[in-house]
């Protein structure tokens, strides 16, 4: 069930539902002819490590290995959709912090447009530590969100903020991403 979590799938193994419906061959297709996607909801960092087996309390163990990752439904939607020719906007936020800085590098790097991704000042980004058991094939997350979630009056903002730069130029569709509880 886990073997490939710390890894991203191959292209060829891109669930084909999905794929299907929103891949766009980028060479015929000019860019305002594509439908934008704007996905809402959580960007973070995922600090994800393998165990062979989840430590007891107060016990110190040594992952077998780990990683950073970028994380957040929303923004792994995104990052898939690019991915595939789609025009994906995030629309999010992340802290004013190095961190935020590395979690928007990485969008940016996968193709995501994150022209609707706030910066509060002063608040840290969200980030989420995954521990993989391999003797269970379970995995455990905690997670650490920002001071403050993104609320409608911000998505308002946001969004008045896409139409007045004229983006996305085409009818959007948006994904909204669920809070954590």
């Amino acid at each position: 069930r886990l073997q490939d979590f710390l890894g991203a799938l191959p292209p060829d193994e891109a669930p084909t539902y999905v794929a299907g419906a929103l891949a766009w061959d980028a060479a015929s297709t000019s860019a305002s002819a594509r439908p934008a996607v704007i996905a809402c909801g959580l960007a973070c960092l995922d600090i994800a490590q393998q165990v062979g087996e989840y430590p007891q309390p107060d016990a110190k163990v040594r992952a077998d290995s780990g990683g950073c990752l970028g994380g957040g439904n929303a923004a792994n939607t995104a990052c898939a959709l690019a991915r595939m020719g789609t025009r994906a906007l995030l629309m999010s936020q992340v802290g004013d912090d190095p961190l935020g800085d590395a979690i928007l590098e990485g969008l940016r790097s996968e193709g995501a447009d994150v022209a609707l991704v706030a910066r509060p000042q002063g608040m840290n980004s969200a980030f989420t530590n995954i521990v993989v058991d391999r003797a269970s094939d379970t995995r455990t997350c905690i997670h650490s969100p920002m001071a403050k979630d993104l609320s409608g009056e911000d998505v308002e903002q946001l969004l008045a903020k896409s139409l007045e730069a004229g983006s996305p130029s085409s009818s959007p569709l948006l994904t909204l991403g669920v809070k954590h509880v």
